[in-house]
């Protein structure tokens, strides 16, 4: 099994109104939902830039940082096919 090393140094949420103050917990979730997703190859990726992302109120954090970590699997994967 391929492990891959992911360093996140910063993450910086902003949330709609009324979310604000789950975001801590919802970013420690991004890590682990991020290690849960299963990845190829290998990349260097300075910065991810997500469009904003549209999430429900209702959702757990959990849910949300799921949500996250898919768009961030998709962002690095469109950077890595654009500089190979």
């Amino acid at each position: 099994m391929e492990f891959m090393n992911l360093t996140i140094g910063r993450i910086r949420l902003q949330l709609p109104p009324g979310l604000e103050h789950r975001a801590d917990a919802i970013a420690r979730r991004l890590g682990d939902e991020l290690a849960r997703l299963s990845w190829s190859g290998s990349v260097s990726v300075p910065q991810v830039h997500l469009p904003p992302q549209s999430v429900q109120p209702a959702w757990s954090d959990r849910q949300i940082a799921r949500h996250l970590a898919v768009a961030v699997q998709g962002q690095i994967a469109r950077q890595k096919g654009e500089s190979c």
